[in-house]
Formats: C-alpha cells, structure tokens, sequence
C-alpha cells in the first residue's frame, strides 16, 4: 500500500491546482475525483488518501519539475506543460482533441470544419480556423501543428499523447507482460475519450474503436489473472463494466472475478442484472460467454484469485 507524507502532499496538491488556474470543482471534473475529497485533502483532513485518487489529480496536475507538454484525451481533455493546464477554448480544445486522436495522421480541412462549426460553418470558417491554428501554436510551439495542403498534422513527440501510451503499453501487457503492465496501461484511463468534448469528438470512430481497445486489454487482465492466481482486476472490471451495459465477455469476465473474490451472491446478482438488461434494452437472451460464466458461479468452479507475494 503506498503511503504519502499528508503534509506534502497538501501542500503539492494545492499549490499545482492554484498554478494551474483551476477551482477544486474544475479539477473534480478533469479528475473524477469529487470535490469533497479534494478539500478534505487540502485541508489536511485525510491522512493516507486512496492512490487511485492521488494517481487521477496527479494525472491532471502533472508533476511540478517537468516542462515537457503533456496531451491526455483518456478522459477529460488535458493539455497541459508541467502543472500548467495550456488551453481553455471550447474551439481551441476541440481542434486538439480532433488532431491528438489521429496523432499520426492528416486531419482534412473538411473534417475540422464539420467538428468545429457543423454543418453551417460561417462563410469566414478558413479565416477563423487559421486564427484558431495561430493561438493554438502559441501555446503548444511554433512546430506542433503543421500545416499540409490537404489538412494538419499534430507534430509532436508520441509519447507526449496518452493514445500512444496505451496503445504501447498495453501491446506490451498482452504480448506477456505482468499484471503490473496491464495496470500501467489501464491507469492512463480516467473517464470515456474526450468525455467533456462535443458528441462529434466523443462518438468519432476513432475514440470508439479506443474504448474497444480499452475493453480489450481489460479482458485480457482478467484472463491473465485468473492464469497467473493473481488479483486486483475486479475494480478495472466493475468500473468499465458500469460504461459498457450491454457488453457480454465483459460482464462474464466481472462475474468470474466477483465469484473468484468469494463474493457468490454479487455475481449471481450480476448476472441478474445483464441478463434482464439484454432482454428489457435490446430483446435478447444472454450468450454463450454469460451462461458459462453463471453455470460456472453456480458449479463454485470459478477459481480463487489471491494477490501474488
């Protein structure tokens, strides 16, 4: 169990919020981490706080010695360099998250326009994009966005965007890595993609196809702990499977967690839950995944998981 110096770690907390500009409201929301633990920690109220809530604040805060930009799309849009959040502008953060989702990529002039203004853009739409790309390089350098005949490109080092994080770190995890590695990879996530951004970011294919890669690696952590005895996949489970209701191998997966857990009646009681959803929502019988992970729980077949020592 990590342990924090409460001191310090008030003192770090508030003053990375302050030069962030942010209230304790605005970091809740980037955060996931509620107002009142925020204060409680501020004000020296708690004493060992939870990780995952210093792991989150942190994320967004930034550790106070680097000036390296940081652009995190996992959740809540942060830009930021440092402990200094760089970019406020609803158009402004909107274009970012457009080009960090596609950090390789050529994002066409069509595709801004319809993210930025829809599908009445003003007549002025390439005056005021040009304007938006100018302020934006002021924040992010000179280089960080190039202009191509055909569109623009974010130009900046991969690993400074948490897309590619994942993407590397959970190839990583899957291709043999430890549990460790799938925790690495799965703590880069603090919400849906883009989750205070417009719907046309929020449901573009490439955030989506993020969340199935998220999906994904969340499987193959459970599927590596119950092969390896180990534990400490049942929270990555329960709260993506609280985003993703319809989800069979997910949910089968949670119920064989919760059952390896020693908690019988929550996974009969999952089990419950998604099979009356299927049928109410979407007309359907549970599948193939779903009746094997119940027969399982009811069998008491599902193996004990244990942290490893």
């Amino acid at each position: 169990m990590t342990e924090y110096d409460a001191a310090a770690l008030r003192a770090a907390l508030r003053e990375q919020r302050k030069n962030s500009g942010l209230t304790q409201s605005e970091l809740a929301r980037l955060s996931g981490v509620s107002v009142r633990t925020i204060r409680h920690i501020e004000l020296g109220h708690v004493v060992q706080p939870r990780h995952e809530s210093v792991r989150r604040l942190f994320a967004v805060l930034g550790p106070p010695a680097t000036r390296t930009l940081a652009i995190d799309l996992l959740g809540p849009l942060v830009v930021r360099r440092g402990g200094v959040l760089l970019i406020r502008s609803p158009q402004q953060r909107a274009l970012v998250g457009l080009l960090a989702l596609q950090p390789t990529g050529i994002v066409s002039h069509a595709e801004i326009v319809d993210v930025l203004w829809g599908h009445a853009p003003p007549v002025t739409h390439r005056e005021l994009l040009y304007a938006i790309v100018s302020r934006l390089r002021r924040h992010l350098g000179d280089t960080a966005i190039e202009t191509l005949s055909s569109g623009y490109r974010l130009n900046v080092d991969l690993d400074q965007v948490d897309v590619c994080r994942f993407a590397e770190q959970s190839a990583r995890a899957r291709n043999g890595g430890d549990l460790r590695a799938f925790v690495d990879a799965l703590g880069l996530w603090r919400g849906p993609v883009l989750a205070d951004l417009p719907e046309a970011l929020r449901q573009h294919s490439r955030a989506l196809s993020l969340q199935q890669q998220r999906i994904a690696t969340t499987v193959a952590f459970a599927d590596r702990a119950f092969a390896d005895c180990g534990a400490g996949v049942l929270p990555w489970l329960a709260d993506l499977a609280e985003s993703e209701p319809w989800h069979e191998e997910l949910h089968a997966r949670l119920i064989l967690v919760l059952a390896s857990n020693g908690r019988q009646a929550d996974a009969i009681f999952a089990y419950q839950r998604i099979r009356d959803r299927l049928d109410r929502d979407l007309g359907l019988l549970p599948g193939p995944a779903l009746k094997r992970a119940h027969e399982s729980v009811l069998r008491q077949e599902a193996p004990l998981l244990r942290p490893k020592r």
